[in-house]
C-alpha cells in the first residue's frame, strides 16, 4: 500500500489543501507559511499525509507530521522524514513531538534535550503546551547528522526532486 504513496515537496497551489489537511487532522498549530518547505505523502489523487519544516528566529524546526490514520504505523513517516534529509543535512533543527513519539524522531537523528537548550521562541512554545497539558519532548538534531534509511544505503528510495503531489488542485 506503501509504495503507491508519492512523497514530494509542495507547490504553492497545494499549500491551501494542505492546510485543511491540517485542519481536518487536528492540527493546532501555526498555519503554513509560503516560506515553510512542506512536504506531502498522496495516494492516488487523496493526501494521506504531511510535514514541515520551518524558519523560525534563525533556527530550523520541524512541525506538523501528520499521517492519515489508515496509513499509520506503515513507516510512511519515516519515508516522510528521510525526503527531508536533503534539507536537513548541514543545519540544526528542533522539535517538540508528542513525548511518546520521541523514539520515532530519535531514529532519524533526534536526541532528547532539556527545554532550557531549546531557542526562547521553542522554549516558550513547550511552556505552553505543558501548560495545556500536552506532554512534548524537546528534541535536536545536530548539523551533519545522517538518516540511516531502512534500504541500509543511507540514501532515500524514490525520486527526491519532485515537487507536487499532481492531485490537480487548480480550483
Amino acid at each position: 500500500m506503501t509504495s503507491e504513496i508519492l512523497i514530494s515537496f509542495a507547490k504553492p497551489a497545494e499549500l491551501a489543501d494542505a492546510q485543511r489537511f491540517y485542519d481536518d487532522h487536528g492540527y493546532r498549530g501555526d498555519p503554513i507559511k509560503v516560506r515553510d518547505t512542506v512536504l506531502l505523502a498522496c495516494r492516488r489523487g487523496e493526501l494521506v499525509g504531511i510535514v514541515r519544516l520551518c524558519q523560525e528566529d534563525g533556527f530550523l524546526c520541524l512541525r506538523g507530521m501528520r499521517v492519515h490514520p489508515d496509513f499509520r504505523r506503515l513507516g510512511l513517516g519515516t519515508r516522510m522524514l528521510e525526503h527531508l534529509e536533503t534539507v536537513m543535512a548541514n543545519q540544526p533543527c528542533y522539535c517538540l513531538p508528542y513525548i511518546y513519539l520521541a523514539h520515532f524522531y530519535g531514529q532519524v537523528g533526534f536526541i532528547s534535550i532539556d527545554p532550557v537548550q531549546l531557542p526562547p521562541l521553542l522554549e516558550r512554545r513547550a511552556n505552553d503546551y505543558i501548560q495545556r497539558d500536552i506532554l512534548v519532548s524537546a528534541m535536536y538534531r545536530p548539523a551533519g547528522q545522517r538518516i540511516h534509511s531502512r534500504n541500509g544505503t543511507g540514501s532515500v528510495q524514490g525520486p527526491t526532486e519532485q515537487t507536487g503531489c499532481g492531485y490537480g488542485l487548480e480550483h
